[in-house]
Order: structure tokens, then sequence, then C-alpha cells
């Protein structure tokens, strides 16, 4: 089995619901948090459009140095710079994935910070959780953001309370 298909496939399946969630973002309310310390609306949202490319660009090399500044989300002025900046993140991804070589994506990979060593695991595996797994949890912050500025939550493995084709 070819890690790299089978990532891709996972990526591509994720993404009509990534896209249904970013859709339904209030433009009114970018600038909202449900807390001090959780990030404005617009800031998630645009977090969630572009971290599968950033994570993708973040693996090309072996190692990855980590610096404060990358790490700024900006906040977008509109709901339609969000979903720009997801479809800029879609072939960045799928390159990588196909650019990638099999013994690549099987080779470490590193995330440092000066000379501190935050993780080291297989490409694939940081695939698995620093671009997947990662911007799934993200896409879920972003639900909860949504039910609490009333906003209806788009079904993505099954029904909610707002969209339930079962019920």
């Amino acid at each position: 089995m070819d890690i790299r298909k089978v990532m891709l496939e996972e990526f591509r399946e994720e993404l009509p619901a990534t896209r249904k969630a970013l859709e339904r973002i209030p433009e009114d309310k970018l600038g909202w948090k449900p807390h001090e310390k959780s990030m404005a609306l617009g800031q998630l949202a645009m977090h969630v459009a572009m971290l599968p490319g950033g994570m993708a660009r973040a693996t090309r090399e072996d190692t990855y140095h980590v610096q404060k500044e990358r790490f700024r989300i900006p906040m977008p002025q509109s709901r339609q710079e969000v979903l720009d900046a997801l479809e800029a993140s879609v072939p960045v991804v799928e390159e990588c994935f196909a650019e990638t070589s099999e013994d690549d994506a099987e080779g470490q990979w590193k995330l440092v910070m000066g000379e501190k060593v935050i993780t080291q695991r297989a490409r694939y595996r940081a695939w698995r959780t620093l671009l997947l797994s990662h911007w799934i949890h993200h896409r879920a912050q972003l639900g909860v953001y949504l039910r609490l500025l009333d906003v209806p939550v788009p079904m993505t493995y099954g029904p909610t309370s707002d969209e339930n084709p079962f019920g």
C-alpha cells in the first residue's frame, strides 16, 4: 500500500466538510471570540484554511525550523478570503504527496526550535498528525464556534442537530 496515495485520499475526503464549515462563517463575526484566550473566528477559519498547505510545505525538507513569527495567523477581511486560502492550500498538499518518494514518506522528519527537537517521526506520520488530525481538530473547534453563534453546524461524519438526512 502506498501511504502517499492513502494520505491524499484522506485529505480529499476531508476537504468537502472543511469547505462546508468555512462557507458558514458569518462575515460580520470574524472578530468574535468565545473566550479571551481563544482565537477570533476569522483567525481560526484562516488557520483551518491555511494549515494543510503550511504543513505540507513544512514537511518538504527533512527538518523544519520553527520560528514564532511564522505562526501569526492573519485576520481575514471576508469569508471569500478564507475560502481562497483553502483553495490555495489544496494544490500544495497534492503536490507534496505526489512529489515525495515512498522512501522519503517513510523517512524521518524533524520539527526543531533552535537546538531543541520538538518532534521527530516518519514524514507520513507527521502528515497524519500535524496535517490531517490537526486540521480536523481545528475544523471541529470551528464547529463549536458556529454552534455558539447559532449558525447551523454542517454534517461531517454523521448528522448534527442542524443537518440530519436520516431524520
